[in-house]
């Protein structure tokens, strides 16, 4: 062997290892998820309520972000009244609570904005984007799984509408009219997609918004702070679809409703994973 490599390798080995890593437990490099914290089961109205005063102490940012999603929801109404499938608007209004939460991202930067004394705006909402590109796969994920469901959406509409097949092959659910039966069928559907996506989206987006575990532990923690408080959370979960519902019958209500929703959302989670 050459003098310089025996040099070399003889070197190697007699590298001291740094003490830290000697003494180091075994176990200590594993990843450990955090831990949620048992919440009251009826919390749902304290968190609408903490949102409700989050919003009042940054009104206009959280308005005029919010306005992107309305304007964006009004227009895709105006588009299923043009073309005559006005109980499409049921599937579309619904199709928020799926992707609502990975939504909720810009509120959560304009809330840990004006915590930090700055200034919220609709440009640090836009900001909350950059950096996380774990958030972004979540939204991929989100997205692909509305896609699915406007899809089924559509063509459960096409089946009971399109006088394609006899209706009397569909169910009614005990209902005679049709568009109560079309109601009941989407709903079940959305429900099999919302439960998927409340499950991975309810703690894994603020989770991953504050960079404290990486996207396969966020959305475990997500499913665990779910099954941990399962009374409150979807305590919660049908106080959201009870506001969206409502704020169908007046549009403009979703200017403030979607802000509450958002800030309430960050309230259950810094209660269920909070840092203390």
């Amino acid at each position: 062997m050459p003098a310089g490599l025996r040099d070399v390798r003889s070197g190697l080995y007699s590298t001291p290892i740094p003490q830290e890593l000697v003494s180091m437990p075994e176990n200590s490099l594993e990843l450990h998820p955090l831990s949620p914290h048992t919440v009251h089961p009826l919390s749902a109205w304290r968190w609408f309520m903490a949102g409700w005063k989050c919003y009042r102490s940054l009104p206009l940012a959280s308005s005029v972000y919010a306005a992107i999603y309305t304007v964006f929801g009004l227009t895709s109404g105006l588009f299923v009244w043009y073309v005559e499938a006005l109980p499409m608007l049921f599937p579309l209004a619904m199709s928020f609570l799926l992707v609502g939460p990975i939504a909720a991202t810009g509120f959560y930067q304009l809330s840990r904005t004006h915590r930090e004394s700055g200034v919220p705006s609709l440009a640090s909402a836009v900001r909350a984007w950059f950096g996380h590109a774990s958030l972004w796969i979540l939204a991929i994920l989100s997205g692909f799984l509305w896609l699915i469901w406007i899809t089924d959406a559509a063509i459960l509409y096409g089946l009971y509408f399109g006088g394609s097949v006899d209706p009397g092959f569909l169910p009614r659910f005990g209902f005679t009219d049709t568009l109560p039966a079309f109601g009941v069928f989407a709903s079940l559907m959305w429900l099999a997609l919302g439960l998927i996506i409340f499950g991975v989206n309810a703690f894994s987006v603020p989770l991953l918004f504050e960079d404290r575990v990486s996207l396969p532990l966020a959305i475990g923690c997500s499913v665990r702070g779910i099954l941990r408080n399962p009374v409150a959370m979807f305590g919660w979960a049908g106080l959201v679809v009870v506001v969206v519902l409502v704020s169908l019958a007046f549009p403009p209500l979703f200017l403030v409703a979607l802000p509450v929703l958002a800030y309430g959302s960050e309230a259950c989670y810094r209660e269920v994973y909070s840092e203390e």
